[in-house]
């Protein structure tokens, strides 16, 4: 079948030869009945078959918004869909609606997931080696698990638009949104677990340093984890490498109540601390309460943090030697735990 613009030129031609009959032009031209009949009545008319310009708004998804949004989105690869949506406007001169945006990101292959974890260097897989092998054969039945988490009014809320392939996309069906203002609603926590205990649930103040963490381990987690200060003790306390753990005060701090870190806890491991497991079964709780404002945010964590069994938590410390015999097994890389 001819293009429509060779059509259009065929049917001008016939009718300028003294040709009348649609039906007989369309079976030479290879040209569809209907087609050439609308021709031919336009030519009797006398109007012409050239393409009239198309009314309505000009097409704004087009190679150079998609463009200008992957040069925007290089600098800053962590913004919402609304704050593209505002930057395009802005070096377009023109207004570009949020939907416009989400389309543009979906055809540069972006996908809004949650963050994915940053890729284990050689030398910190070294270093998780040298430490599972250094731990294989010790007893963690004394030992607490000490950590701080986040937690939003959904467990997914800290997500940006990443490449990725479509299935890997983190899906969100059924899930009330969110406003702007509830959107930086968070609420922080500092807990610790042992085989078959666990400590007081405490809350950090917004924006904490190293000097809150002090004040509220000392008043709310110490008096609840029935610590020994006596020297040669079996108690050790699984301390990662957040950089406020290595402030001045809070080394200090640890000194002064004899806290004992695990030495040589293996950088960028969290997977090999027990409480992650338990900060992931809270944060399916608190996700499952929908908490629409801070204060039921609070409420669902405590409630979460209530209902943990101890049962867990003997799981969550008796794993340890798994844990790390699977990480030797995948050579230093992340276990999934």
């Amino acid at each position: 079948m001819p293009s429509r613009l060779d059509a259009r030129a065929s049917a001008n031609s016939l009718f300028r030869q003294g040709m009348r009959n649609a039906s007989l032009a369309a079976r030479l031209t290879g040209v569809e009945k209907r087609t050439m009949q609308r021709y031919f009545n336009k030519l009797r008319r006398g109007e012409s078959l050239e393409e009239r310009a198309r009314l309505g708004r000009p097409r704004k998804l087009t190679s150079t918004l998609r463009r200008q949004l992957g040069q925007i989105k290089a600098k800053h690869p962590k913004e919402k869909t609304r704050w593209y949506a505002r930057q395009l406007s802005r070096v377009r001169g023109e207004p570009v609606g949020e939907e416009t945006t989400r389309k543009a990101l979906r055809q540069l292959d972006y996908r809004y997931r949650l963050i994915p974890r940053r890729i284990l260097t050689s030398a910190q897989k070294a270093a998780r080696v040298a430490f599972a092998e250094a731990h294989l054969e010790d007893a963690w039945d004394r030992r607490w698990s000490f950590d701080q988490a986040y937690f939003n009014l959904y467990r997914n809320n800290n997500r940006y638009w990443v490449r990725v392939k479509t299935g890997d996309a983190a899906s969100q069906l059924g899930k009330a949104k969110l406003t702007e203002a509830q959107e930086k609603v968070s609420a922080g926590i500092a807990v610790a677990i042992s085989r078959g205990r666990k400590s007081a649930l405490a809350f950090l103040p917004k924006n904490w340093a190293a000097a809150d963490l002090v004040d509220v381990f000392d008043r709310v987690l110490y008096p609840s984890l029935g610590w020994s200060n006596r020297r040669g003790y079996e108690h050790e306390l699984m301390i990662d490498h957040d950089g406020r753990h290595k402030t001045a005060v809070w080394r200090q701090y640890v000194a002064q109540r004899r806290l004992r870190p695990l030495a040589d806890w293996a950088p960028n491991s969290p997977d090999l601390n027990p409480i992650e497991t338990i900060f992931a079964w809270m944060k399916r709780f608190v996700e499952d309460r929908e908490p629409r404002n801070e204060q039921q945010l609070r409420e669902a964590i405590q409630a979460a943090w209530d209902r943990i069994p101890m049962e867990m938590t003997v799981h969550c410390m008796d794993s340890m030697p798994a844990r790390l015999q699977h990480m030797l097994h995948r050579h230093g890389a992340r276990t999934g735990y």
